[in-house]
């Protein structure tokens, strides 16, 4: 499933060029912590790689909107984040939130 039109030319994580233009929207530059960048998670999904990182990514389209390649970021990072799910690599707090979400349980509280 994705969120975008297919005729809007938004292009998969195999397009990123790792220019780190996405990294404005995101906490990196605050952080300064490399694997909280967009362009860290980014690769993560271009390289097929599972890791609790894909979860930490903000999909708020901010890092889509600085891309000079049009890239679908949030698009390639829940993709990343299904093959997780699909292979039972889903992080801890990810299966608890919606175990809670199935039993009709606030997942918040």
């Amino acid at each position: 499933m994705t969120f975008r039109r297919e005729e809007d030319g938004r292009k998969g994580a195999d397009a990123c060029i790792l220019c780190r233009l996405c990294d404005a929207g995101s906490s990196y530059g605050v952080t300064l912590d490399e694997r909280r960048s967009l362009r860290h998670t980014v690769w993560l999904a271009k390289n097929g790689r599972e890791s609790a990182w894909l979860y930490a990514a903000m999909l708020n389209g901010v890092g889509e909107k600085a891309c000079p390649m049009s890239i679908a970021i949030d698009d390639a990072i829940i993709e990343a984040r299904r093959r997780m799910a699909a292979k039972g690599l889903e992080t801890k707090e990810n299966r608890e939130f919606f175990e809670k979400v199935r039993r009709g349980v606030n997942p918040y509280a």
